[in-house]
């Protein structure tokens, strides 16, 4: 009997000896398809600057020492103490907050959950887990709302407690099937579980997440069994949360009594479950029937879940079914309770950690590959087109987003390479973009855009988070100058008149103007150079014996012609007065021209005082214009009526047309 027994331990052991290797090699096997997707759809993160809430976390950072950030959260809000040591580390080993390196933390995290994800589910059954694991991994790299957590570093602590989520839930599998230091495994376990909290609060989910692991696998455990076996992950989480209370917080929660948001709570993250049929709420709402966006999603989305719900438990999937709601219920449920509307309909990164579950929600036709029955490989088939199909649906959705990144990215680095050499110099950005959105949305709730700078903090911030220095910059909005574009846009600053922004634009050294067209460019406008000196002998041109054009030089780079204009004033003008550049071909004949007032239309000649110089920076598109010679012309002309003002070179002689030649150009640009 003795001899029985130890062959039959014998044997065990040597079964999960086998496990392990046959693990590994399935995980290596599920890696390759995981990975490429994620870098695919989020690639283009890596290149991505700091945005949004980023300047806020790293300014209370640079306050902070590594102890401080553990025994408060006053200023910043949230206790959240683990991605904000892992931050203060890498500052500290690369003496910078490097956007590269963050970025790429934030990617790796979102692929390691898609394959602890894909590991985690195909433990739940004997056979067809592989599949199952694989398209509920996938459908989680291209769940749609996670086009907001990936590619911002801020986001990092969703990420973080949903790796130490599925890692805990991994390690404890993982030591189940442990030939050796099964213990140490499962002490790993309990240790990830202990932490998690600390990265976010749905971080003390990992007792109730297991429990449900273990009555939803293929072979339940006793449900007493299963609750025993989640008390060392329960004690670690009531410790994490007994911190929590005792850290002194300044954040300000929405409270559960306020029916009304929790209401639209809890329809916004219907939305979020219901993603593959969700967006035909935006129809509803757009047939122009009454129906607000809130009983729109409503209708469309529990009915939804409640039908796929039933289908799957008419399958048979009645487990993994619990399993997947349970997982998006649980770690959805603190956004939920404690945050208003406000804040959760403008956070779609907030579904992050439940996206696992809304994954798992929508791959469980997948695991039909476990059956041998008759016809079960067309239906497994049809199970992974219906996958593939919600698959490709929020990659659109994702990829149709990385223009508006790319926009963060241009203006970033645009706003940075046009920054003054001298650091006391002050600049003036005028319509900087501070957040993009598409014109048509997907889902009828929610914010799809991409926000660059939060409205808590301005321009200056970010020049700070970018090149490491305080610098005097200010933002303003004139309207008057924008032009509609293929994205809704807002723009950081007050809005100004012309009449309110030109005081700004003389205190200015430089004047940085974004505008918006085929795409998004900031410029270098020029300013106000020098005032109060008596008239420069050395000049172009006079024009009325006003206004001197001192020098003009021209640059082509890539498809714009810029020119560069420096004008004194001599005198006060009594008329309203503005600028013309116009390209000549060899024929004379006028290409193209680029009108307005001074300074990218943000300096009206008539405000001029008498010894200011202006520099004058102008942009022609020359792209589209046939290869050839070119003359440029510069002068002045009065608003209201468009005459010209007359013009008289340097040695008095009238100038024909009153333009002013200033140079030619020679394109290279199509033949006709």
């Amino acid at each position: 009997m003795l001899s029985t027994r130890k062959g039959l331990r014998h044997l065990g052991q040597l079964k999960r000896s086998v496990v392990l290797p046959r693990a590994l090699s399935t995980a290596i096997w599920m890696a390759g398809p995981v990975v490429a997707v994620g870098v695919l759809a989020y690639g283009f993160s890596l290149r991505l600057p700091f945005f949004l809430d980023d300047a806020v976390h790293f300014r209370w950072l640079e306050w902070q020492s590594l102890a401080g950030m553990w025994s408060s959260a006053r200023l910043i809000g949230y206790y959240r103490p683990l991605p904000f040591t892992l931050w203060k580390v890498l500052r500290l080993v690369q003496g910078r907050y490097d956007p590269v390196t963050l970025h790429g933390v934030n990617l790796g995290l979102h692929v390691l959950n898609g394959l602890l994800l894909a590991r985690l589910a195909a433990w739940q059954l004997h056979r067809g887990g592989l599949s199952l694991g694989l398209g509920a991994a996938v459908l989680f790299i291209l769940y749609p709302f996670s086009y907001q957590a990936v590619p911002w570093v801020g986001s990092l602590t969703h990420m973080l407690v949903t790796f130490l989520i599925l890692a805990s839930l991994c390690f404890y599998r993982l030591s189940e099937r442990a030939a050796r230091r099964a213990g140490l495994i499962r002490g790993l376990s309990v240790a990830l579980a202990g932490i998690a909290p600390f990265a976010h609060e749905t971080g003390a989910a990992i007792a109730p997440l297991l429990v449900c692991l273990l009555l939803t696998q293929e072979e339940p455990l006793p449900w007493r069994k299963a609750v025993r076996e989640a008390v060392p992950f329960a004690l670690c989480a009531m410790v994490a949360v007994g911190v929590w209370f005792l850290v002194p917080k300044a954040v300000k929660w929405g409270g559960l009594s306020n029916l009304e948001s929790r209401w639209q709570n809890a329809v916004y993250f219907a939305q979020g479950l219901a993603y593959p049929v969700a967006p035909l709420a935006t129809a509803i709402v757009g047939a122009g029937r009454g129906w607000s966006d809130i009983k729109a999603v409503a209708l469309i989305s529990f009915p939804a879940i409640g039908l796929w719900s039933f289908v799957l438990w008419r399958a048979g999937h009645a487990r993994l079914l619990t399993l997947a709601l349970t997982w998006f219920a649980l770690t959805a449920a603190p956004a939920w309770a404690a945050l208003g509307f406000w804040y959760v309909v403008d956070g779609p990164r907030l579904l992050y950690e439940a996206s696992v579950g809304a994954a798992l929600f929508w791959a469980i036709p997948t695991s039909l590959a476990r059956s041998r029955c008759k016809g079960s490989t067309g239906v497994a088939v049809l199970a992974w087109l219906v996958v593939l199909g919600v698959a490709c649906g929020s990659w659109g959705f994702v990829r149709s987003r990385v223009p508006m990144y790319r926009f963060v990215r241009k203006a970033v680095a645009e706003l940075v390479a046009a920054l003054p050499d001298e650091p006391g110099e002050s600049v003036l950005c005028v319509n900087y973009p501070a957040w993009f959105a598409p014109l048509r949305s997907t889902f009828a709730l929610g914010h799809e855009g991409v926000t660059l700078l939060a409205p808590y903090f301005g321009v200056a911030d970010l020049v700070w988070l970018h090149t490491g220095s305080e610098r005097n910059v200010t933002a303003a909005v004139l309207p008057d100058v924008l032009r509609p574009w293929g994205y809704y846009w807002a723009c950081a600053g007050t809005t100004e008149t012309m009449d309110s922004l030109e005081p700004k634009v003389r205190q200015a050294g430089k004047v940085l103007v974004t505008r918006y067209g085929d795409g998004l460019a900031v410029y270098d406008a020029g300013g106000l150079e020098a005032q109060g000196g008596p008239p420069e002998p050395v000049h172009v041109a006079t024009f009325a014996d006003r206004v001197a054009l001192l020098s003009a030089s021209s640059i082509l780079q890539d498809s714009a012609l810029h020119v560069t204009l420096r004008w004194q004033s001599w005198r006060p003008l009594d008329d309203d007065v503005t600028v013309f550049l116009h390209l000549y071909d060899w024929n004379g004949e006028l290409s193209t021209q680029a009108d307005g007032y001074p300074v990218m239309d943000t300096s009206r000649p008539r405000s001029w005082q008498a010894g200011d110089i202006w520099r004058d920076e102008r942009v022609l598109s020359v792209g589209d214009l046939p290869a050839g010679e070119y003359t440029i012309k510069v002068g002045l002309y009065r608003v209201a009526d468009g005459s010209r003002l007359s013009a008289v070179d340097s040695a008095r002689q009238p100038i024909p047309d009153d333009a002013v030649s200033v140079g030619t150009v020679a394109l290279q640009g199509r033949s006709e």
